[in-house]
C-alpha cells in the first residue's frame, strides 16, 4: 500500500492480498478482521483509527479509513479466510499526515 491518508478524510482504501495468497485459484471467501495498531513514535493509539465499510472481490479488500493522529503511521492488519481453508494475515502500513 502506497498511500497515506489526511486525518479528517475518510477514503475507500484497497487492500491487495494477491501477494499473500500463494497457491493457484486461491480467493478470499471471508474477511475475518480488519484491524489497527499505531506504530510509529507519535502520540496515536489504536482507537485514532475508525475502520467501516469491509469489504472483498477476488484478491482485494476494501474498507473506508477515518481518523487518525498526523504524523502517526499505523499497521493495518487484515486476516482472510481463503478457498483453500487458510487463514491468512497481510500488514498495511498507512501514514497519516495533515498538508
Amino acid at each position: 500500500m502506497s498511500t497515506r491518508k489526511q486525518p479528517g478524510e475518510n477514503p475507500l482504501l484497497d487492500f491487495d492480498m494477491s501477494t499473500v495468497l500463494k497457491r493457484a485459484g486461491d480467493n478470499i471467501v471471508t474477511v475475518k478482521s480488519v484491524t489497527c495498531t499505531a506504530v510509529s513514535e507519535g502520540v496515536g493509539n489504536i482507537s485514532d483509527l475508525t475502520i467501516t465499510n469491509i469489504s472483498f472481490s477476488g484478491k482485494l479488500v476494501q474498507a473506508n479509513v477515518a481518523g487518525g493522529v498526523s504524523d502517526e503511521t499505523y499497521k493495518i492488519t487484515v486476516i482472510i479466510d481463503t478457498a483453500t481453508s487458510f487463514d491468512i494475515e497481510g500488514d498495511f502500513y498507512l501514514p497519516v499526515v495533515e498538508e
